[in-house]
């Protein structure tokens, strides 16, 4: 299951840079879905900015980590800009 959390966050990330290079600003999930193993990258979550502006990779490892030591989950990052100052991890866990 954590290998799955890998292809979200790459599809997520991929969705990303497809939006930098103005292809479209519109997430495939228009509506955060009403699941319990969601995760929501957000300020009041994991005080993240995504303004370009403010350090976010303590943030984002911090929701990466949390969604990788459940049991499985799914992690919602929002289109923004994110600052990292530092290499983020994904991690595959015992099943990838």
């Amino acid at each position: 299951m954590k290998s799955f959390l890998c292809i979200v966050l790459m599809l997520i990330f991929s969705h990303a840079n497809a939006t930098l290079a103005g292809q479209s600003d519109r997430s495939v999930y228009p509506q955060p879905p009403d699941d319990p193993g969601a995760y929501y990258v957000s300020p009041d979550a994991f005080g993240v900015h995504a303004d370009g502006v403010h350090d976010d990779t303590t943030a984002l490892q911090g929701a990466i980590d949390r969604v990788g030591s459940a049991a499985e989950g799914w992690l919602f990052v929002p289109l923004g800009t994110y600052r990292l100052s530092s290499t983020v991890y994904v991690w595959l866990g015992g099943d990838g």
